[in-house]
């Protein structure tokens, strides 16, 4: 194996050989990260049931004080289905979209 070569499986490995691919990889992980540890986490329950993780942040641009943004992957564990052998094949699709209700 030549150095491109190892060099190319190290950057498929972190999400792709393309720049805007790796920082979009990057920040999911942050988010997940962050949905594990940080003080702003919480479990968002949406209208059918699912229960998910989320950030829920206060939205500094306004001065309204009861503004948050939330903060959620595309994809990720529900919290109340059944268990599926490892954690990355328990990933679904969340669907929450501009307008949506939740808890």
């Amino acid at each position: 194996m030549t150095a491109l070569e190892n060099l190319k499986t190290r950057l498929e490995f972190d999400g792709g050989t393309r720049q805007q691919s790796r920082m979009a990889e990057d920040k999911l992980k942050s988010l997940k990260k962050a949905l594990l540890y940080s003080y702003q986490a919480a479990t968002a329950i949406l209208s059918d049931g699912r229960e998910f993780r989320c950030l829920i942040n206060p939205d500094k641009t306004k001065v309204h004080y009861d503004d948050k943004i939330i903060s959620i992957p595309f994809e990720d564990i529900c919290l109340n289905a059944e268990k599926v052998g490892k954690k990355s094949q328990g990933e679904v699709e969340i669907g929450l979209k501009a307008g949506d209700v939740f808890e």
